[in-house]
């Protein structure tokens, strides 16, 4: 007796986000391991998982069918409110019978998103007519159009759907669908199915719905469901879900339905029917239309040898002696190479749209990743580094021995490079332009936060938890629970903890949102919807193929990679201040592509480490090397970039190269004929086109079979290692090369290849790196003016970059109507604060004010400013911005009566304003008609210094003019461990002691009582601080002072900022008695008269006193200015104990500025 079949064509899984727990290849894993002959993916609305679903079908020796999950409206171009939680949608299963129904697919789901979307992707009946040619559909059991009218007790209405429904599709193409997941109402539902199924004549179907593949995965998908409608476990309605909605057996599906033996019957007839054939590897390069009466190839060989001419000055300019036939040769051969893979059109397609990115000004990168090696892409203007020059590999990027397409990596400037993006799209058409799609999905810290929120947890428990799991991209739960011993225990011994654990060990890694990815553009030959479903991501106008980078490869759809790089932006609008600001001939022509490879202030600048904002080398890491390495030439910079990962630092490789450099180690060559490839590496593999070189040169390989050598390498497969070991060491037996010799270079290439970095990216980004510098050593005002403008909405960046700014003598004038731009600009010699940067005010407004000011002058004052500006410019919460940012001093009696008075004076000056316009006005000349008012603003006291320093931070995000914290902590040395700028440079749970001020507090009431989330300040930005529940009722006293504090905690690098948390909180005037280590004073001989002695004298006896703890003394250290202009030190074992009077006298007696104390670390 033959064996029962049965195939699943209902099923979702993660790609239908939020909404199904199973994944693409457990699903079919599970079917295969069941013999299932045939499985449909049907997940809701989209096709995202098709691709990778179709493969692992394959795989694992059953027939995928393709589908998807719809939802139906009536007319898929309307809106329709539905109430707060929107509408509910009738769902349908399409299936695709052939490669017609694979492309109505297509274009079902495309139109659903581009066209439908409304709180779902949605389809109606008028789309399934024009589109239902080679489809297969279910009517889709409980949440069927037809079912939910059933459910009404509207037969006569769904028997009318369902003839609908069958007439839509083409014969024996429309079936209904029974689901049975021991529900009594669905039962009752089935029962009435089943007749109208028989009175129609509208075959059936059994189907499961399933969404998980375990029966005990029911609550994960609970879980699941509840992150989806933002809710808890206890708010979910209880029995929805059951057991029976996991991915059933053949067995259960047959026992199931034996009473219905032809829906199971049906299940193998459909499978039988739907046969889609998706090709792979074929390439749909988009058209390139070259000038008429010229092929592709003859218009990109014309191009690149005249590019090579154009550039010909340059490349002399950097190598004096460089050889044309040379050159000629290596682009004649890379010429050859490009036309036989069939890839010129690639070429011209980038060659064209970054000609007109250059044309229209818009910054371009000099070239990222393999694609800086070829010869061609230099000659087309695509890439700016000379190849042959900087000895990068044209099969690095393209390997004659291996075709695969091209992938050239291009910087845009960040804030143009969607123009670039329209060109495209206008160019090549909207069908034909798309982005690509990512996958967010729930990773291990992530994971426990959606649960715990959903268990309904204690907020500070979960983040207690998430802290715990150590801070790598690649992290798991399970390799987190084996490294943390804490978290082991916790899991172990607590009960929610535990069951936190096992929800979130079911939902890892699943997808949780969907995207778009950062750089990746499609460019298609034919309509895009031909070959692929797209998709819109929320709030945004962009088309985005639903498959990922991987799958859209697959698919032959060709990825053009469109990066936004912030620093070219930064060059760009540092070289116009620069031009715009010249105090010389040559800085008005100031171009950075003409700067000079050999610069000695610039290599001073990387050699001191002052590289703050300095592209790639800004890091304290970096710095460090920077220091040590020293480097003096371009070439370093290239290593530099190399060096700085974590391979060459832990394997010694940077010590030995640093020791070589400066002759502390004799550079070693196994072999003279290493020395040509490795010396501008002091003697170490460093890059992988020096493993191909070697391997070029020692056995034999053409460049191309080495490029296979370093990929194998790279992958680490011991067979494929030895074959290549093998190959390697024939080619040197043939080449005369001592054998020993040659497998000691194998094995120092096996070793290096895993740390050898992409020489080409490497150079590239140098040079980047180097022009960043170049400007910051020689413009540095229009440098960082232009640092800060790129980084305007991110306060405390700017904080810290203002922080660095003053690190250089640089100061930062206050932003002022009068005086300042939109950005922020080089004013004298120092910088003009942005107005940019002040929160609520937008750049359509600023520019107006700027621009009439530089037409008719500056603002003489608020009135004359309200009545030059066209009318409903300036709003009541922009002025409010710019009068507490401090920027309309010079219009307003202060900033006090500004603000309390800005109505009245707004609704004045317009006044005033229609007056002066009004026709009696402008018959009695103007001003005459003007009558004298009252004053526009109150008459009220300037704010304090902190009233005022508070209102600048509202809108600035940082204190600008002064701090609170300044007065109470520039004295002090060492008084912390870091401070909040640095924090990003730090490891996970270092522990942190630092001043700061308390700008914002939070409160949360948990179980365990009430803890704050605390924004702090200090004086480099600003951070949260969170305190549970026991510290913050022991200090909530001190918290809301409004007084500085001293504060230890432990840093959490989990979220994107770093967060603190709080170990212990304490008022900074209490501890500093007991942390002043050694009192500093800097005077002259004549301050040290014997009535300061006497007083020193008596501070000694009185503070010693007056404390009521005993505290060890501090040590006095006098550097006492002599008439001569020497210095003499007078060092005394014990001073008075540090009080706030003490402090006073001293800055009374000797100078604020010439008082400092050294402190102790802080015992927490």
């Amino acid at each position: 007796m033959l064996k029962p079949s049965f195939v699943h064509l209902h099923t979702h899984t993660d790609f239908s986000l939020l909404a199904a727990v199973m994944s693409v290849r457990g699903m079919v894993e599970q079917a295969a391991k069941d013999q299932q002959p045939a499985i449909a993916l049907t997940d809701y609305g989209n096709l995202f998982g098709a691709i990778e679903f179709y493969n692992q079908a394959l795989k694992h020796g059953i027939k995928p069918i393709m589908g998807c999950t719809f939802f139906l409206c009536d007319d898929h171009l309307k809106r329709v409110s539905a109430g707060p939680r929107g509408p509910q949608y009738a769902q349908i299963v399409l299936l695709a019978r052939n490669n017609t129904g694979w492309k109505n697919l297509l274009k079902l789901v495309s139109i659903s998103y581009l066209d439908g979307f409304y709180y779902k992707p949605r389809i109606d009946c008028e789309l399934l007519k024009r589109y239902g040619q080679g489809i297969i559909a279910l009517s889709g059991g409980s949440n069927g159009d037809i079912e939910r009218a059933m459910q009404k007790g509207n037969v006569e209405q769904a028997a009318s759907l369902a003839r609908q429904y069958r007439d839509i599709f083409e014969p024996d193409s429309f079936f209904i669908e029974l689901q049975r997941h021991n529900n009594p109402a669905e039962d009752e539902l089935n029962h009435k199915m089943i007749a109208l199924a028989y009175e129609e004549q509208i075959p059936l179907v059994a189907a499961n719905d399933a969404h998980f593949l375990k029966h005990d995965d029911v609550d994960a998908l609970e879980a699941m469901l509840a992150l989806q409608s933002n809710r808890t476990l206890d708010d979910m309605k209880g029995g929805q879900i059951t057991q029976d909605y996991a991915l059933k057996s053949t067995a259960d599906m047959v026992a199931l339905f034996e009473d219905v033996p032809e829906a199971i019957e049906n299940t193998l007839y459909i499978a039988e029917s739907c046969n889609v054939d998706l090709q792979f590897g074929q390439y749909q390069l988009p058209d390139f239309q070259p000038p008429v009466g010229l092929t592709l190839q003859q218009f990109m060989r014309q191009e690149s040898h005249n590019g090579l001419a154009d550039r010909w000055p340059a490349i002399l300019l950097g190598t004096p002696d460089a050889d044309r036939n040379i050159y000629e040769k290596r682009l004649d051969f890379e010429l050859d190479v490009i036309e036989n893979m069939g890839f010129p059109g690639y070429f011209l397609i980038v060659s064209d749209f970054i000609g007109w990115a250059k044309e229209q000004q818009i910054p371009v990168g000099p070239g990222r990743g393999s694609g800086a090696g070829s010869l061609v892409a230099y000659c087309l203007l695509i890439t700016d580094l000379d190849p042959i020059r900087y000895g990068l590999l044209f099969e690095r990027f393209l390997n004659p021995e291996r075709i695969s397409m091209p992938d050239f990596d291009i910087d845009f400037c960040m804030s143009r490079r969607d123009e670039v993006i329209r060109y495209v799209t206008n160019k090549y058409g909207e069908d034909k332009v798309a982005q690509i799609i990512t996958y967010g999905s729930m990773k291990a810290k992530a994971v426990v936060r959606d649960v715990g929120r959903v268990m309904g947890m204690d907020i500070g428990k979960v983040n207690q938890i998430a802290k715990l799991i150590p801070n790598d991209l690649k992290m798991t739960l399970l390799k987190a629970l084996e490294q943390e011993p804490k978290l082991k225990a916790m899991e172990k011994e607590d009960d929610e903890v535990n069951r936190l654990f096992q929800l979130a060990h079911k939902l890892e890694g699943k997808h949780r949102n969907a995207g778009k990815h950062a750089a990746g553009v499609i460019i298609s030959k034919d309509a895009l919807t031909d070959t692929a479903p797209l998709f819109k991501v929320a709030g945004e106008d962009s088309k985005v193929v639903q498959w990922d980078m991987g799958n859209v490869e697959k698919v032959g759809l060709i990825k053009f990679d469109f990066l936004g790089l912030k620093t070219l932006t930064v060059i760009d609008l540092a070289c116009r201040l620069i031009r715009s600001h010249a105090t010389s001939d040559a800085a008005k022509h100031f171009k950075i592509e003409t700067i000079p490879l050999v610069d000695t202030p610039t290599f001073d600048l990387l050699q001191r480490g002052q590289t703050s904002a300095v592209f790639q080398v800004e890091s304290s890491g970096m710095r460090n090397l920077l220091t040590r390495l020293k480097p003096d030439c371009f070439e370093d910079i290239i290593a530099l970039v190399a060096l700085y990962r974590p391979g060459p630092l832990e394997s010694g490789m940077v010590d030995t190269y640093i020791k070589c450099k400066h002759g502390e180690q004799e550079i070693a060559y196994l072999l003279p004929q290493l020395k040509p490839i490795l010396q501008e590496t002091n003697g170490v593999i460093l890059y992988q086109e020096q493993v191909m070189q070697i391997a070029q040169v020692l056995a034999g390989y053409t460049l191309g079979q080495a490029d296979m050598l370093r990929r194998a390498m790279g992958k680490k497969k011991p067979e494929e290692m030895q074959q290549q070991r093998d190959i390697f060491m024939d080619g040197a037996k043939k080449q005369g090369i001592d054998l020993l010799k040659a497998e000691q270079i194998f094995d120092l290439m096996e070793k290096f290849a895993g740390y050898g970095f992409n020489k080409s990216h490497s150079a590239a980004y140098a040079l980047i790196a180097y022009q960043t510098a170049y400007l910051k050593a020689h413009f540095p005002q229009a440098f960082m003016a232009a640092t800060m403008s790129c980084d305007m909405g991110n306060a405390d960046k700017v904080c810290t970059l203002v922080a660095d700014c003053r690190a250089m003598d640089l100061a930062i004038l206050a932003p002022d109507i009068n005086a300042s731009d939109w950005e922020f600009v080089p004013e004298s010699n120092a910088i003009r604060f942005g107005l940019g940067a002040i929160k609520g005010v937008g750049e359509a407004i600023i520019r107006t004010i700027v621009h009439e000011r530089a037409e008719r002058g500056l603002f003489e004052s608020f009135e004359d400013m309200v009545i030059r500006l066209p009318e409903r410019t300036l709003n009541k919460r922009v002025t409010e911005a710019l009068i507490k940012a401090g920027a309309l001093k010079s219009l307003v009696p202060n900033q006090h009566a500004a603000l309390l008075g800005l109505s009245d004076a707004l609704e004045e000056s317009v006044r005033r304003r229609k007056e002066q316009l009004s026709p009696q006005s402008v018959l009695f000349g103007g001003v005459a008609a003007q009558t004298q008012s009252k004053p526009l603003f109150p008459d009220l006291p300037m704010w304090s210094e902190g009233e005022a320093l508070q209102h600048e931070r509202d809108v600035l995000g940082f204190f600008l003019s002064g701090n609170p914290l300044q007065e109470k902590i520039f004295f002090a040395k060492d008084l912390g461990n870091t401070d909040i700028a640095h924090l990003k440079m730090l490891e996970q749970d270092a522990s942190v002691v630092l001043p700061a001020s308390i700008s914002g507090i939070r409160e949360h009431r948990g179980k365990r009582g009430t803890m704050a989330f605390l924004q702090i300040d200090d004086l480099s930005g600003s951070c949260e601080l969170i305190c549970f529940s026991k510290l913050y009722a022991e200090c909530r006293d001190q918290i809301h002072s409004e007084r500085p504090l001293l504060i230890a905690a432990t840093l959490d690098r989990s979220k994107d900022e770093p967060v603190l948390l709080a170990e212990r909180v304490i008022l900074l005037d209490e501890v500093l008695p007991e942390l002043v280590g050694r009192v500093d004073i800097s005077c002259s001989e004549d301050c040290l008269n014997s009535s300061t002695l006497e007083a020193m004298t008596h501070w000694l006896a009185q503070t010693n006193l007056e404390m009521e703890q005993p505290v060890k003394a501090p040590a006095w250290r006098f550097d006492i200015r002599l008439d001569n202009g020497s210095i003499a030190r007078m060092e005394r074992a014990q001073a008075p104990v540090w009080t706030p009077d003490f402090h006073l006298w001293l800055q009374q007696t000797f100078g604020k500025n010439d008082v400092h104390v050294q402190c102790r670390s802080w015992k927490v």
